[in-house]
């Protein structure tokens, strides 16, 4: 199945969860999918991602349309609600949208489901980064794109609330550490 999602655009600076650096969001047409490109997509795809069922294919969806619901909610800590969102919040608001329960911080979450390559991460998979001078991972997002060698995420930063970012970005690839797959 293939879905366009057009993102706003911003130009706004952004920070990770607790992260005093900053970085350029990217707002670009957000399509998240699974198999080759075809004359509706017009363009490729990344097809080297899992096979999943067709229901697995519709909990995802419901994953990634809670999460993209979310786009513009300022950032507050703590927050799981349209009056504010914090990073691991969001992750945690649409997993459980599925009836699927993660732990509720980021550091945590990293250390559930399955730890995956970049040349097998899809629509649904989490981006997990340390954004600070610590060891301990503190920023999550959840993958919507990946096509060819991108991988776009929607995340909460601290300056621009909840948006849509790309690790080609220099700010999101220093601090990516790696990528899991939770259980469907």
């Amino acid at each position: 199945m293939r879905y366009i999602f057009l993102v706003f655009t911003c130009a706004l600076l952004v920070t990770g969860c607790g992260s005093s650096k900053r970085a350029s969001s990217s707002g670009n047409r957000v399509r998240y999918s699974q198999g080759k490109s075809d004359s509706r997509n017009n363009g490729p795809i990344r097809d080297s991602g899992p096979q999943r069922s067709i229901n697995q294919n519709l909990v995802i969806d419901g994953i990634l349309n809670t999460a993209l619901g979310y786009l513009g909610t300022r950032y507050k800590y703590g927050g799981t609600t349209k009056n504010g969102m914090d990073c691991s919040g969001l992750i945690y608001t649409a997993y459980l949208s599925q009836d699927i329960s993660l732990q509720r911080t980021s550091y945590m979450m990293a250390e559930q489901g399955s730890t995956i390559s970049m040349n097998n991460i899809a629509p649904g998979d989490l981006v997990f980064f340390i954004t600070n001078s610590g060891s301990r991972i503190n920023h999550v997002g959840l993958v919507v794109e990946a096509t060819g060698s991108e991988v776009k995420f929607i995340h909460a930063t601290t300056s621009a609330g909840v948006i849509i970012s790309s690790l080609d970005e220099s700010y999101w690839s220093r601090a990516f550490k790696f990528a899991r797959r939770m259980k469907i």
